[in-house]
């Protein structure tokens, strides 16, 4: 970075070519980065798995599917991450091979007319047309970051599983700023459309305003007419209004006494009372960013999120788990009900990168809207994404409630349930043996 900063370099270099480069190279830093943080991951997990034991059996939840997790063998988390994004990614062949259709033809349609003003001036409705062909760049683009947002869930993967997400994220941000960079060319494009549209509109309006000149002239000439004679009439009446006066002073008619009505003078502390308490919630609003406001406009209670939780025995311990990615502790609450149940539930609200990702995608479509109107879409856009969820678990009797603990970590939500010194038993129970 320091090179392209050289006085001699700049003089050879544009600064567009040097501000590429310097994007260019903080992406490939984010992709080590990711790369080193992904293998330390991986490390870790080879650690846990050597201290843990290597058999995990399913306790039943119920007595219906006792015999079925007894039969069928548990995978492990990160075989499970790996089937899911296994299936997301067969999912989404169908969804990127529609991406990569529409992202040709609006591609084909601005090359050909993006930038060619004549050709759109020619055409019936010449800024519906600019805004049909933005339209299509800004679906594009909310097609791709809702994929994005599908991929940004998994945690764990392989180094295979790492290597294709990460390769199709780089391909979709690749996609991202080109499309962003043809729609800020069309919007330029539409300014000139809408100018060159206004001239036309001008010079149908100087047509219509020499006929308003003619037609304000003549009525002119009527209300100087009517003016004139108004002021006549006024005169006539002041003259006799004189004449009745001096009569009546003559006649000693007419005295009044002069009545004046004072009326109270208001008292403006309810007006000041409520004016102070509209200026400290403008405060303490200006004192939020956009996406916060926006954020705590939003009921996340209404909202609600399928989590799977999974029940594993590991002998003196029982243990229920979920992967849920982007929770802080704040957010998660787990407890006792009234009749015995462990309850397990939390919010999950996007952070401020994913909630300026989605503010960002609806002002795209939807243009300059209220922060209301935006947190109205925004419900509907993170719905399933986002918001509460809850389970209730049967606590087994030999359980010490009173030292469950909870750990989340690396997007994975822990409850510890330790048995009773009195109960505890092997890690490798003798399914289908007597105890005794």
């Amino acid at each position: 970075m320091d090179v392209l900063m050289n006085e001699n370099i700049k003089k050879y270099v544009s600064n567009k070519a040097i501000k590429r480069i310097t994007q260019m190279a903080q992406k490939i830093r984010n992709n080590i980065v990711e790369c080193i943080n992904e293998n330390m991951r991986m490390e870790e997990e080879k650690n846990q798995e050597t201290t843990t034991p290597p058999e995990m059996t399913n306790i039943p939840i119920s007595e219906g599917n006792k015999t079925e997790e007894q039969e069928s063998p548990k995978e492990t988390e990160e075989e499970r991450v790996n089937r899911e994004f296994g299936e997301k990614m067969r999912s989404l062949e169908i969804e990127l091979d529609k991406i990569k259709r529409k992202y040709i033809a609006f591609k084909k349609v601005f090359e050909e007319h993006g930038e060619d003003v004549e050709y759109l001036m020619k055409q019936e409705k010449a800024v519906k047309e600019c805004e049909n062909m933005i339209k299509n760049g800004i679906e594009v683009n909310e097609m791709n970051m809702k994929v994005l947002m599908d991929l940004d869930g998994f945690v764990g993967l392989n180094e295979e599983n790492r290597k294709k997400r990460k390769d199709l994220v780089i391909k979709i941000q690749e996609e991202l700023d080109e499309i962003e960079g043809m729609v800020k060319k069309l919007r330029v494009t539409k300014m000139k459309v809408e100018k060159r549209v206004e001239e036309i509109e001008k010079q149908k309006q100087t047509m219509e305003e020499e006929k308003r000149k003619e037609e304000e002239e003549k009525r002119k000439e009527e209300e100087e007419k009517k003016k004139a004679e108004e002021e006549k009439e006024k005169a006539i009446e002041e003259l006799k209004k004189k004449k009745e006066e001096e009569m009546k002073r003559k006649s000693g008619i007419g005295k009044q006494q002069n009545q004046r009505y004072v009326r109270p003078k208001k008292t403006q502390s309810e007006k000041e009372e409520e004016s102070k308490e509209e200026e400290e919630k403008a405060i303490e609003l200006e004192k939020k960013s956009n996406s916060e406001r926006i954020r705590e406009m939003i009921d996340w209670s209404k909202m609600k999120m399928n989590v799977k939780f999974q029940v594993s025995d590991r002998g003196n311990n029982v243990i229920v788990y979920g992967t849920i990615a982007g929770l802080k502790d704040e957010d998660i609450d787990v407890n006792i009900t009234k009749n015995g149940y462990l309850k397990v539930s939390g919010v999950k609200k996007p952070n401020d990168n994913e909630m300026n990702m989605i503010i960002r995608t609806i002002k795209q479509r939807m243009g300059n809207i209220s922060d209301e109107d935006i947190a109205k879409i925004a419900m509907k856009y993170c719905n399933g994404r986002f918001g509460t969820f809850s389970q209730l678990y049967e606590i087994p009797e030999d359980i010490d409630i009173k030292n469950i603990t909870v750990n989340y970590d690396e997007g994975i939500l822990q409850v510890n349930l330790p048995r009773k010194q009195q109960t505890r038993r092997s890690m490798y129970p003798r399914f289908g043996m007597n105890d005794t």
